[in-house]
């Protein structure tokens, strides 16, 4: 799997939405979802490599979803790090609402810092 092109299409996702959610999804008052950056990443390789099956799975499952459970799941599935799926999920969590989109759309390919 190609992170940098899923990171593409993640950022991508993420920019039509307007906003990033709590992991892994948000419902808003008016009935949309917004994924969190880790949905995002794992929406974007299901898009790009898996099968109209498992999104529609992935879409249903990720609202009632318990985070480190199925975005490390998807992130393995596709050939991705859990541990890049848990980093995204601590980087998304603590920042606020308003930070979030911003700091998702400034990432590059590894996402990960160098220890």
């Amino acid at each position: 799997m190609n992170l940098v092109v899923i990171l593409k299409r993640a950022k991508a996702l993420a920019r039509s939405q307007g906003r990033l959610g709590r992991s892994p999804a948000e419902r808003s008052d008016d009935g949309t979802i917004a994924l969190c950056a880790g949905s995002c990443i794992a929406r974007s390789a299901i898009e790009l490599y898996g099968d109209a099956a498992s999104l529609e799975l992935f879409d249903r499952a990720v609202l009632g979803a318990e985070k480190l459970t199925l975005l490390p799941a998807v992130f393995r599935k596709y050939g991705l790090s859990e541990a890049t799926a848990r980093y995204a999920v601590a980087q998304n969590d603590t920042r606020s609402s308003t930070d979030r989109l911003q700091w998702f759309l400034s990432l590059d390919a590894p996402l990960m810092p160098s220890a």
